[in-house]
């Protein structure tokens, strides 16, 4: 059974748990991304969800999910990547991209069937590799 790690710092928006566990996926919440960079380092998981944050505050990043992507990338993970944005930071998500890989955008309200379809095309993805 795939594992999806939900990063849920903020939320606002609709509870998709039932939906990703619907799916077959073994889900687990953690409400930052200093827990779920402990995760990581147990046993990545198939897919990680997680919201884009960015703040006047980040003096020396772009937003709170890098040090979340780094440690993706450092350990050559087959962790695929959806993140949650406000529109309003397209510029700050953009810059973001250019450092790292994003496997899939989704702005706010988050659009239930696109969030869905999403996750099964990146676990097709990652089966296939």
């Amino acid at each position: 059974m795939p594992h999806l790690m939900a990063v849920v710092e903020q939320g606002g928006y609709p509870n998709f748990i039932p939906d990703y566990q619907a799916l077959g996926l073994q889900t687990q919440v953690v409400t930052s991304v200093r827990k779920a960079i402990a995760v990581l380092k147990k046993k990545p998981p198939a897919l990680v969800v997680a919201e884009f944050n960015h703040t006047p505050e980040f003096r020396d990043r772009v937003s709170n999910v890098e040090s979340l992507l780094a440690k993706i990338q450092a350990d050559s993970s087959a962790t695929k990547v959806i993140l949650f944005y406000e529109k309003q930071h397209t510029h700050y998500l953009d810059a973001l991209n250019r450092r790292f890989t994003l496997d899939v955008v989704l702005p706010f309200p988050i659009e239930k069937a696109a969030l869905l379809q999403a996750i099964q095309t990146l676990l097709g993805e990652r089966q296939q590799s």
